[in-house]
């Protein structure tokens, strides 16, 4: 092979990762479980809520379902403000002009109203022990991602070992013993079997 071979990154044993922050180069961790997703919606003014799946599926029907209605309530006073007869509908300016309005004030509404978008993040959480270490301590850890994909959620199942590049260790909590890694944007997930 011409040039530098890319070499793999070390093993790190998640009992050797120091809960003080820091990238973890690489691990190798079995699946013990998988936490139902959560989901955090930040809101204009800063504040922010937890929901579970089916609350969050409630939150976004209602918040479409209150958008539908304003764009509703809209056309029909559009309607009633303007008599369009057919020599108008002809007029490609005009109908512009009048669907620029609409839309000027479908936005001006939504703003009021609160629903102009939705800041919703997902949170996937998974329970992992090290895999094949020589070190006596056999603990856990807590892996948080954030805004997991569909196909990655559906891979990361319980039994699975995958070996995970570019984690980031946290202060551990004095509620919680386990060791807490976040994913990052470089997290990499690759498979290396299932018990």
């Amino acid at each position: 092979v011409l040039g530098f071979p890319r070499r793999a990154l070390p093993l790190v044993p998640l009992s050797q990762v120091q809960p003080i922050g820091g990238i973890v180069p690489s691990t190798a961790v079995l699946i013990e479980k998988q936490y139902p997703s959560i989901f955090m919606e930040r809101f204009p003014d800063g504040t922010m809520t937890m929901r579970n799946q089916h609350s969050e599926h409630k939150a976004k029907e209602l918040f479409f379902s209150k958008r539908e209605r304003i764009e509703e309530d809209i056309r029909e006073k559009m309607q009633r403000e303007f008599s369009i007869d057919e020599d108008e509908l002809a007029d490609p300016v005009k109908i512009e002009a009048m669907m620029q309005d609409y839309r000027r004030r479908v936005d001006e509404s939504f703003r009021e109203h609160g629903v102009l978008e939705r800041n919703v993040t997902g949170l996937l959480r998974l329970r992992v022990s090290q895999v094949a270490c020589k070190s006596k301590w056999n603990g856990s850890a807590c892996i948080s991602l954030w805004r997991p994909g569909e196909d990655l959620m559906d891979r990361l199942q319980p039994g699975m070992i995958f070996r995970v590049t570019h984690l980031m260790a946290k202060p551990m909590h004095s509620r919680s013993p386990l060791l807490q890694l976040d994913s990052t944007k470089s997290t990499c997930w690759a498979p290396m079997g299932n018990m």
